[in-house]
This record gives C-alpha cells, sequence and structure tokens, in this order.
C-alpha cells in the first residue's frame, strides 16, 4: 500500500443520533471504503414505506473511488431479520 500525505476524512452518511440506517464511509486520497449500510424499518407515520435507507448522494458522486464495503456484524444480522420478516 502507499503511502499518502492525504487527510483521514471519515463521513457519516447516517446512523449519527438516530437507531438504524448506520453507514461509514472512511476516504484518503483517491480512495473510500464504506463501513455498513444500514437500514431502518419505518415508523407508523411513513405509510407506504418499507425500508429508510441512509442517504448516498455523496458516495454517488464518488462511485469511481469506492474501493470496498466492510459490513459490521450489525449489518448482517439486520439482514438476516429483515428477509426472515418478508
Amino acid at each position: 500500500m502507499a503511502r499518502s500525505n492525504a487527510p483521514l476524512r471519515i463521513i457519516p452518511l447516517g446512523g449519527v443520533g438516530e437507531i438504524g440506517k448506520n453507514m461509514m464511509a472512511i476516504e484518503v486520497g483517491d480512495d473510500i471504503v464504506v463501513v455498513d449500510a444500514g437500514l431502518m424499518f419505518p415508523d407508523e407515520g411513513m405509510l407506504g414505506i418499507d425500508l429508510v435507507i441512509p442517504d448516498m448522494t455523496y458516495l454517488r458522486q464518488r462511485k469511481n473511488k469506492i474501493r470496498g464495503r466492510c459490513p459490521t456484524r450489525c449489518a448482517i444480522c439486520s439482514r438476516s431479520r429483515s428477509t426472515a420478516r418478508s
């Protein structure tokens, strides 16, 4: 891995101050690794909504920089539970 003088940027994309929708991007230079890609089930006031996902605009605008995704145990468990509810 090459050394870089570029700053380390940690960008929370969801899950800050709320339960669910956990997602974070870790960026150094031209490389981004996405940590988690959580979701949240809607509350009673969100009629017609099946799932709530984080805002991925930042990642869409930089999709050529994404090098990988690192799911955490919680993200894997929430996916298993959501599949079981279907």
